[in-house]
């Protein structure tokens, strides 16, 4: 058996304001915990040693509220167990409290107390009808409830110890308890008489469930067994092994056939109950398992541990569809709504968290090339329409139009940047760095107004007061100083520290001035020393760091400091008491900054991660991955809905934390089969689709635009067909399949035109005229065909790539092909080709810009730039005439599989996700702009319409869907 901790330490903060209530809740809580014997199997009055771990929060990425806390209670408690009323409109939670509490489903408030139990209460269950519910309780006793009015109906009394676990079969008749006792018992739910003992379990059951029918009844616990119970015969019929760990948790799939459990060895285990026997052990959890959740539909299997994160998977294919960091602790019980549509887990940091687990997605990031050296310093201007980026030495000064996707290079210093501000009204830009020295920028003209060169050291700090009309700096020379704008004299030099000054920030009414100190080549603690800006007189002093601080940031309403050390915490201060409010714990935060509506603190770290930190709370919301090292400075957008941050990576990535959701208009699922390629008529009044499963002859199969059925479906190919695509003229329909053939149909009737014999084939494209067709195919070679005729006009080899995606340009001059090797190799790499196609297939270009063989490629409108992805996960916009990249998508958790890039050039559609995803992006600038999700498997296919208001997708799931873009129509306007 694995001992677990028995002692939390939590840190203490002096709490000031209401804003903070949930906040303390979660950090200024009891360091003992009442009723601690439920962490592990040990008999009451068995000691055991103490252990200590510290609340190591971990960020969670998607949506999820705190319920509301219990104000009646003088200490939370910690949650071990949840149950969903039948109806959806409550849950049952209860714990160390002792008390069963009922709490509305959408409010998480508290409507009901259930009290009588004597000891800790450690398992809930609702009959069919919501209006009983039976607990479980370290007192020996399982209870029966009436749920509308809170009484007690009766106790079940027989277990000799602690019962652990209670199930209530589907048809409310039968209700089975398992204890420490090593015995399940069977009671009858309508009179409370025992029906059965039921022994043969080597240790403690923890945990029971009843198949849908009723008829079979699971039991699993500290011997590591699963054991199937034939009600009627009193015995158990079948016995699974294979875990290596106590069984913590155990669920039947709501068609009755398969089991799922949880254990302590750190696996999931699925089971075949027809066949007795394990299908399936899931892998992703680095600490014991201790809680379960499938939903209503037995699609989705959730299950959460001790390494602090709720997982996701795929229950019919065993993949992990997700992994969600959920809370400052580990995770002791989670439960689905009946409509599957929320989940609430509780924690022992004492917190019931209310989950949407169809919520936001963690936004891709976006890179911005153009740095030569290390990303230190960026920032917004105040209108939101550009950004600035600045770094070491041979790093230029950058900025970028956020509207046009422009990048201009502001300067090229000698000097490395440290950090660079701009003043409140846009006018002036501060910039520090690595030669002592301060300048000051004219942000309108971009030419030099003064530069200030009394500190004697790395000056790493600048801040502008609100008004604009001073400037702080702190240096490693130990110094804070401020300047005069207008008079460009020092006006002040405050008491040297004691320590290098790392961060500098005025407070935003300007009447407090902020310094932060550290010595990271020495280890030594930092502080924070905060002085009335106009009389230099110092209000206080900040300890309780012990390592360097390198982070500094005031709230926007002028409340609280956030400082982030080394020590690996980020400290929340009052401002009014300077007393520490709050501390929150991640490793190597670096840099902090706030929101501009003080919801969300931002800190970046060593590992580069960016975190996201709801502020009212103290729970992580979000981790943004991209930057592959440390973070030295982020920024929000003055909107809020974008953050910046610079690495040591050498890059500048940027996420959108306001995409949107768009949901499908229609979903067309009759007849379809494994799709890989959609395509619109020119018209836009038909859509055709290319059925390209492996096991079965290929079809063609044409819908008219809002038709539920089929018009036609286009037979002959003998394998799958992988491609398909309307001539502009909306003429010809063109096929490409497995089978080595490609089809010309009449796009109007159907009729068959040629069949191209052409070797082996991934995809076709039309020329914008409609007189060419280009072929690629995994034989390396390009063909160009006269489709009026089906003749061959001219054939080159690829190279020694795998080609594997083709697109014209606009002008038809040009064809793009793509592709890689044939097997993943250490030297693997993805092979752009630009083809010259007015006469003979000529190469114009070729570069290797991707890790891994590219799959998808689009022209923008104007045939400028050249979008690609594929087995490296990213994708990447080309620059045609100088094939530089101008900006990437990357950190996507699969494959690029399809792109499509809108009728006007404004959007981009991604497909990289295997759980069919979609994403939709800013083309100019990469940032992303909504989510479309609906699609269970890998979207293979997408096009836009030729009005560019909607946009199909097709799916290995074998459905197509359409998606009605009209909400992002401000984005997508001519």
């Amino acid at each position: 058996m694995m001992n677990r901790p028995v002692k939390m330490r939590v840190e203490r903060g002096m709490p000031n304001g209401a804003g903070y209530l949930v906040l303390l809740v979660l950090l200024t809580a009891p360091a003992t915990l009442a009723g601690t014997a439920f962490l592990d199997d040990t008999p009451a009055g068995e000691k055991k040693a103490d252990e200590e771990i510290i609340l190591e929060s971990e960020p969670a990425s998607f949506r999820a509220r705190p319920a509301p806390p219990d104000s009646s209670d003088s200490t939370p408690q910690v949650f071990l167990t949840l149950a969903y009323a039948p109806d959806g409109k409550t849950f049952a939670a209860a714990g160390e409290g002792r008390v069963v509490q009922i709490r509305d489903t959408e409010s998480g408030e508290i409507v009901r107390r259930l009290t009588g139990h004597e000891d800790v209460v450690t398992a809930v269950a609702f009959a069919p009808d919501g209006k009983s519910l039976a607990s479980a309780s370290y007192d020996k006793t399982v209870r029966l409830w009436d749920v509308p009015s809170g009484k007690e109906r009766r106790v079940l009394k027989g277990h000799a110890n602690w019962v652990f676990s209670v199930a209530i079969s589907s048809d409310g008749g039968t209700l089975a308890s398992g204890s420490y006792d090593k015995t399940i018992k069977v009671w009858d739910l309508a009179n409370g008489v025992e029906r059965a003992t039921l022994t043969g379990s080597g240790a403690a059951v923890r945990a029971l469930a009843f198949s849908r029918d009723s008829k079979v009844l699971a039991s699993a616990g500290s011997d590591r067994v699963v054991r199937l119970w034939d009600l009627d015969e009193r015995k158990a019929k079948a016995a699974l092994k294979g875990h290596k760990g106590t069984i913590r948790a155990l669920a039947f799939a709501p068609d009755g056939k398969t089991i799922v459990t949880a254990s302590e060895d750190r696996l999931i285990k699925v089971w075949d109950v027809a066949a007795e026997k394990e299908t399936r052990s899931l892998e992703g959890h680095t600490d014991l398992v201790s809680a379960l959740a499938l939903s209503p539909d037995g699609a989705r299997l959730t299950s959460a541990g001790w390494d602090n994160t709720i997982k996701l998977w795929d229950l019919a294919t065993g993949k992990e569809r997700g992994s969600f960091p959920a809370g400052n602790d580990p995770v002791t019980a989670l439960v689905y709504a009946p409509n599957g549509g929320q989940l609430v887990s509780s924690s022992l940091d004492r917190s019931l968290t209310i989950w949407s687990p169809d919520g936001a997605v963690v936004p891709a990031s976006v890179t911005l090339p153009g740095l030569n050296g290390e990303a230190w310093t960026v920032a917004f201007s105040t209108d939101g329409t550009k950004l600035y980026w600045a770094g070491k030495p041979e790093a230029a000064l950058l900025s970028r139009d956020l509207g046009s996707g422009r990048q201009h290079v502001l300067s090229r210093p000698q000097y490395g940047t440290n950090e660079l501000a701009l003043s409140a009204d846009g006018r002036l830009m501060a910039l520090c760095g690595w030669d002592n020295a301060i300048r000051v920028w004219d942000n309108r003209t971009g030419t030099l107004v003064t530069a200030f060169n009394r500190h004697t050291a790395n000056v790493r700090s600048v801040a502008f007061s609100p008004d604009g009309k001073t400037l702080a700096s702190g240096s490693w020379d130990r110094t804070v100083k401020v300047w005069d704008l207008d008079t460009q004299e020092e006006i002040r030099t405050f008491p040297e520290q004691n320590l290098p000054v790392t961060r500098v920030r005025y407070s935003p009414d300007g009447k407090l001035l902020a310094a932060a100190t550290g010595n990271w080549q020495r280890k030594e603690a930092g502080v924070v020393q905060v002085w009335d800006a106009s009389t230099g007189a110092l209000r206080g002093t900040l300890t309780g760091h012990t390592s360097h601080i390198s982070g500094l940031a005031f709230s926007p309403d002028g409340t609280m400091i956030a400082s982030a050390a080394a020590d690996n915490t980020i400290r929340c201060w009052d401002v009014a008491t300077l007393s520490l409010r709050a501390t929150l714990r991640q490793p190597g935060p670096v840099y902090v900054t706030f929101s501009p509506d003080g919801r969300w603190l931002a800190s970046g770290h060593y590992n580069g991660d960016v975190i996201l930190w709801d502020v009212s709370s103290g729970r992580k919301v979000a981790t943004l991955k991209g930057h592959a090292q440390m973070v030295f400075s982020a920024a929000f957008s003055p909107d809020g809905k974008t953050i910046a941050a610079a690495g040591k990576d050498q890059t500048v990535r940027l996420w959108n934390l306001g995409q949107r959701r768009i949901e499908s208009r229609e979903t067309l699922t009759e007849g379809i089969g494994e799709v890989w390629s959609v395509a619109w008529r020119p018209d836009g009044k038909a859509v055709a689709v290319a059925d390209g499963t492996f096991d079965a002859p290929g079809k063609v199969t044409i819908w008219d635009q809002g038709a539920k059925t089929a018009r036609s479906t286009l037979g002959g190919h003998q394998k799958g067909v992988g491609s398909v695509v309307y001539s502009p003229d909306g003429k010809l329909l063109a096929s490409s399949s497995w089978d080595q053939t490609i089809r010309l149909w009449d796009a109007e009737s159907g009729k068959p035109s040629h069949v191209l014999k052409a070797g082996s084939i991934t995809r076709v494209a039309f020329s914008p005229d409609s007189k060419t067709l280009a072929s690629v195919g995994e034989n390396m070679l390009v063909k160009l065909w006269d489709p009026a005729t089906g003749k061959e006009r001219a054939s080159v080899s690829g190279g020694s790539a795998r080609i594997q995606c083709l697109a014209f340009a606009p002008d038809g001059k040009t064809l793009a092909t793509g592709g890689g090797p044939f097997e993943d190799k250490v030297d693997s790499y993805g092979e752009i080709k630009l083809w010259s196609v007015e006469s003979e297939l000529t190469e114009l270009a070729s570069w290797r810009g991707h890790k891994r063989s590219i799959l998808a490629l689009a022209f923008t409108p104007d045939g400028k730039r050249l979008v690609a992805g594929g087995v490296d996960q990213t994708l990447k916009i080309w620059d045609i005439t100088t094939q530089r990249e101008q900006f990437a998508i990357d950190g996507n958790p699969a494959w690029v599989h399809a792109t499509a890039v809108s009728p006007n050039g404004s959007l981009l559609a991604l497909a990289a996700s295997d759980d069919g995803m979609i994403r939709l992006f800013d083309l100019a600038t990469g940032i992303e702009k909504a989510q479309l999700k609906g699609h269970a498997k890998p979207v293979r296919g997408l096009a836009f319409a030729p009005d560019g208001r909607t946009l199909v997708s097709g799916s290995a799931d074998r459905s197509v869907k359409f998606w009605n873009l009209e909400r992002l129509r401000p984005v997508d306007a001519n």
